[in-house]
């Protein structure tokens, strides 16, 4: 027959004896106790809040992105949607926003990339009354000085 042993069991004596002087002091004092941990639980929330990672340049760059954005409003946030939540809703924002993250990830960009970013953009404006009416209009090429048949990059 199997035997098991606690894991107290295996840990060596001084620091048993730490746990169970711990162990005593807790139940001595229940209150300072549980204050402790909520303590610990409120500061350690709170650090985590206040550290975060740096998040990449490219992600926030709108500028890289060369097509129409939508125009925040004067608050310079983009407001937000006026997509019904349903759970079919939920699933297809979903499902555009990792296409978007695929084709965002994608080094060197292809002529099928752009016709599916344009699936994405006619889908969201389907599901997004008022995303058709915030995209700006693109401005008209330029010429180019020496080639004025072809338009300026």
């Amino acid at each position: 027959m199997l035997r098991t042993t606690s894991w107290k069991n295996i840990l060596p004596g001084r620091l048993r004896l730490q746990l169970a002087r711990l162990r005593m002091l807790a139940n001595q004092h229940p209150r300072r106790s549980a204050a402790i941990l909520i303590a610990a639980l409120i500061l350690q929330t709170v650090v985590v809040f206040l550290w975060q990672p740096a998040a990449p340049a490219s992600a926030t760059d709108y500028t890289q992105l060369r097509a129409a954005v939508p125009i925040p409003p004067s608050g310079g946030r983009p407001g937000m949607p006026s997509i019904p939540f349903t759970l079919g809703n939920y699933r297809e924002v979903r499902a555009l926003l990792d296409t978007l993250e695929y084709l965002r990830s994608r080094p060197v960009h292809s002529r099928a990339d752009t016709l599916l970013f344009l699936r994405v953009l006619e889908q969201y404006a389907r599901l997004d009354t008022s995303f058709a009416r915030s995209l700006r209009t693109p401005p008209s090429p330029q010429p180019h000085e020496r080639h004025p048949s072809t338009p300026k990059p």
